[in-house]
């Protein structure tokens, strides 16, 4: 590093979680509100044959404010992932590139060496065990927390992150 220039640090990928917990903290005020104006309704049915109730639960559309503040919470906690990656490669190159915290599915020694490029070794290998791949099947994979956030990312990007207003449930009578 040059005199006088700050080195590599973790302040940017911090700032990115505080963020993430201001728009989660936004997102709790705007359910509250949500919920204050009691928007749920409830219809219970009776098959008399199956012996049997089924219950559904009904919400109106839910504010477009809430899907904003949902995709900007789960992109601040993307993004610090970014930003944490990007200073481990700053320990050893002067501005990184194409860096970014890799999360895969399926082993891919290529895609992690690439966006982990000047990561320190130890760092590493932290960041391959915390991989969803290391999972024992295809529903713990799915099931990570990593592999959730990234898909719900992807999916902010294009379209609203996908919220459920109707709810069914069936309730064996006893």
């Amino acid at each position: 590093m040059p005199a006088g220039k700050p080195g590599p640090s973790l302040t940017d990928a911090f700032l990115k979680t505080v963020r993430a917990r201001e728009h989660l903290e936004a997102l709790q005020e705007q359910l509250e509100r949500f919920k204050e104006t009691k928007p749920h309704r409830f219809h219970i049915e009776r098959d008399i044959r199956a012996d049997k109730y089924r219950i559904h639960v009904k919400l109106p559309n839910i504010p477009d404010r809430v899907w904003l503040i949902v995709g900007d919470f789960l992109t601040c906690l993307r993004a610090s992932l970014d930003h944490l990656v990007w200073s481990l490669s700053a320990l050893t190159q002067s501005y990184p590139r194409y860096t970014e915290f890799p999360i895969l599915d399926v082993p891919n020694d290529k895609v992690l060496r690439h966006s982990t490029r000047g990561v320190p070794l130890e760092a590493r290998h932290i960041i391959e065990q915390l991989q969803p791949y290391q999972g024992r099947d295809q529903v713990s994979v799915r099931s990570h927390f990593l592999w959730r956030l990234n898909k719900l990312c992807n999916i902010d990007k294009h379209r609203r992150v996908p919220i459920h207003s109707h709810v069914s449930m069936l309730i064996m009578e006893s």
